[in-house]
């Protein structure tokens, strides 16, 4: 964290932050069945235990994310509106074999769909929330040893399925659509990717989640105002931002999503809808970008190097490598 060094608001932090911060884990990157256990061995646990009896290989998914291709739009609608005929999505995940042979895998992406009714239930006086999923998959690869392969599937949702991601300075704002149930909210979907043997689909090797909204952001240069405007799903977007440098100078609090969430609503309760990460900080964790996609704040993320020895950078190292990461 470059501001460690001090800044003109902050003294400068003694040993620079060094050490370790974040989740810290340990995890078996090695652990192979022998040539002589077969498939159906590995596939049955014991019956005392429930675990099986020999690990199986070490594979993982990494970098799991969901995008938004296109919001397709219904030409005969009234309404033509952003989404009014689906939307088509792209799901990528990074399958990476840390076991000490090949092996056959197979990806497979369940994405939940929370269906929210016009009626209401009688008991609880709430609309009455029915749950679903569609399940997706990709043929089978043969992930070579010690390799990181990139997986990608095309993802659709149908209009009945498709509730759009807003940021929360549209709550309530439903003044051109119809029907009951479609107030604007940060509505998100829940994807579980799986990684599964194509020969026993009982055999995970593992699974991670996330979660993910559908939205199309865009922008053009504007005549009229001379500079550049911003939609969102087709709508104007006013954009009111907030500075964030991080949460804590000595990264303390980096795993309490707790406090994301409520220094992330401070920002709610000030009307703004959009948070910019200053590149002297820190790329923020996890909680802080999942507290912000809850809350319906877009985040404006810088980099470390976008105002420091850029030239140096250039010539060092690969620069795109830092984003990308």
């Amino acid at each position: 964290m470059q501001s460690a060094a001090g800044w003109d608001w902050v003294a400068p932090v003694s040993d620079r932050n060094t050490g370790l911060w974040d989740r810290v884990s340990l995890g078996l990157t090695f652990g192979e069945h022998s040539p002589s256990t077969t498939e159906s061995d590995i596939t049955r646990p014991d019956v005392k235990t429930g675990s099986y009896p020999c690990a199986a290989p070490r594979m993982i998914l990494t970098n799991p994310a969901v995008f938004t291709e296109e919001l397709l739009r219904d030409s005969n609608s009234s309404t033509d509106q952003p989404g009014s005929s689906g939307a088509r999505l792209r799901a990528v995940v990074s399958v990476l074999n840390l076991a000490n042979a090949a092996y056959a895998c197979e990806l497979e992406v369940q994405v939940s769909i929370r269906h929210e009714s016009s009626e209401l239930d009688r008991d609880e006086a709430q609309p009455i929330i029915t749950e679903s999923s569609k399940i997706y998959s990709v043929p089978p690869i043969r992930a070579a040893l010690g390799t990181e392969t990139e997986l990608s599937l095309d993802l659709f949702l149908a209009p009945k399925d498709l509730t759009l991601w807003w940021p929360h300075t549209f709550l309530g704002d439903d003044s051109d659509t119809t029907g009951p149930g479609l107030t604007r909210r940060p509505h998100l979907y829940t994807a579980i990717f799986s990684l599964r043997n194509p020969s026993a689909a009982t055999l995970v090797y593992h699974s991670t989640s996330l979660a993910f909204g559908v939205r199309a952001v865009d922008s053009f240069y504007d005549e009229t105002i001379q500079a550049r405007a911003f939609t969102v799903n087709g709508k104007p977007l006013y954009i009111e931002g907030g500075n964030w440098i991080t949460t804590d100078a000595m990264l303390r609090f980096a795993t309490d999503r707790e406090r994301y969430r409520e220094e992330v609503a401070l920002h709610v309760a000030m009307g703004l809808n959009l948070i910019r990460v200053w590149g002297g900080g820190i790329t923020e964790t996890r909680g802080f970008y999942d507290a912000c996609d809850r809350a319906g704040i877009f985040v404006y993320q810088e980099f470390w190097m976008t105002g420091t020895l850029l030239v140096v950078y250039f010539l060092l190292c690969n620069f795109l490598m830092t984003p990308r990461d």
